[in-house]
């Protein structure tokens, strides 16, 4: 009911993405949280970020924690700062140097995201962000797709 979608490891303590902290995600009520846990020392959940609209994808980035704030396309750090902001919903995040790579899908709850946007991108694809400049590029998937996760495999030659 709270509906878990990720997890990380983070010095010494583990963050863990919820969609609804009061456990009504099913009635539509939307209440996200990031809670950490300090298994070392206690077993207690501390929420340390709430009020988020269906994030995913939480990812360690130049010594601190980013995550989506998927609903309304928002990049954010654990401190609740915003990195960038895309438009669409965006789901599944790698980092590599200083690009981020996102993953956007089509947008499944357009009444509801109608209410906080003036316009919402219902394409496909991979952003590839520069974190420096906030400029991207957009990689278009050919066909309408949901994309829940992304990883970037480094190339490698079979000589070296």
């Amino acid at each position: 009911f709270h509906h878990i979608n990720d997890l990380e490891l983070y010095k010494d303590k583990l963050y863990i993405s919820a969609i609804s902290k009061s456990g009504n995600f099913y009635n539509d009520f939307l209440d996200g949280v990031i809670y950490e846990l300090d298994y070392q020392n206690s077993n207690t959940l501390v929420p340390v970020l709430e009020g988020l609209l269906f994030q995913h994808a939480i990812k360690k980035f130049n010594d601190t924690l980013i995550f989506l704030n998927s609903f309304n396309g928002d990049v954010l750090n654990i401190a609740n700062e915003n990195i960038v902001n895309l438009p669409g919903f965006i789901r599944g995040l790698d980092c590599q140097g200083d690009l981020l790579y996102i993953g956007q899908s089509r947008h499944r709850r357009l009444e509801k995201a109608k209410k906080y946007f003036n316009g919402i991108s219902m394409e496909s694809g991979i952003y590839v962000v520069d974190i420096e400049t906030k400029m991207y590029k957009f990689i278009l998937m050919p066909e309408m797709c949901d994309i829940f996760a992304i990883q970037i495999i480094e190339n490698f030659d079979n000589n070296e």
